[in-house]
């Protein structure tokens, strides 16, 4: 871990330490990662379902669900992630830390972005 990113040894994947100061869009969360450059990387995007799910600490007993010292000021609210959801091409999939569960929002709603490369 250094100050812009969190890479999982587990996953192989690097993070975005610190998410979106403000809540977007499904399509405003894919430009927000398509133009990052943290850490002078610029192939961030966001992350699948499952990808984003494995940072949710389901053995923690106080929100947000994450390992709050690699990710600080993580919120426990709706996190995007890059999959659209099959029965509705107006909604995607979302990751939430409060919860853990796993829900869908119409593309046009907001939520946070933690991108991942």
């Amino acid at each position: 871990m250094n100050g812009e990113t969190v890479f999982d040894n587990i996953t192989k994947l690097e993070w975005e330490r610190d998410d979106s100061d403000h809540e977007l869009s499904w399509n405003e969360a894919w430009d927000y990662c398509a133009e990052n450059e943290a850490d002078d990387h610029v192939d961030w995007r966001l992350p699948s379902v499952a990808e984003l799910q494995s940072l949710v600490d389901y053995g923690s007993r106080t929100a947000p669900l994450i390992a709050q010292g690699a990710f600080p000021g993580t919120r426990s609210l709706a996190y995007w992630t890059s999959q659209g959801y099959a029965s509705d091409s107006d909604s995607a999939w979302l990751v939430h830390f409060g919860s853990g569960f796993v829900t869908d929002a119409l593309k046009t709603a907001t939520g946070y972005v933690r991108c991942v490369r």
